[in-house]
């Protein structure tokens, strides 16, 4: 392929350049990460999953703690219990549910809501301190 500029080129060697660059899987990527905070955005889901450097850590908050499941399904097996106070790293959030990792290593999916919508855990900016177990 030549090194000339793309005012030069035909249509079928922008084509060409633009297919065997990755040009599409990477246009893809970026319209699909889009598509993900504007519907997470429109179903009230809170920050858009570009955001979520921000808030690498959760806090559970709510005195029941939360149930660490091993898939993203409500009653898919139970992994492990989190008590109030405890943090975690988010791997992942797709709508209600987010997969996290435990301090010892340990992954698996929590609610970030109740069914009333009251809130299990909280996010944590990265400078910020967890507080300690009440």
């Amino acid at each position: 392929m030549s090194s000339c500029s793309p005012v030069d080129m035909s249509r079928r060697q922008r084509n060409e350049r633009f297919h065997s660059g990755g040009g599409v899987k990477q246009l893809w990527t970026w319209i699909s990460s889009k598509w993900e905070d504007f519907w997470g955005w429109y179903r009230g889901y809170g920050a858009p999953m570009s955001m979520l450097h921000e808030f690498e850590k959760l806090e559970v908050v709510y005195m029941g703690g939360a149930i660490m499941r091993q898939s993203y399904e409500i009653n898919s097996k139970e992994v492990a219990v989190l008590h109030r106070g405890d943090a975690v790293l988010v791997i992942q959030e797709s709508g209600r549910r987010a997969r996290v990792r435990t301090k010892d290593g340990s992954t698996g999916w929590i609610s970030l809501y109740t069914e009333e919508n009251v809130p299990i855990v909280r996010r944590v900016l990265k400078e910020e301190k967890v507080s300690p177990r009440k």
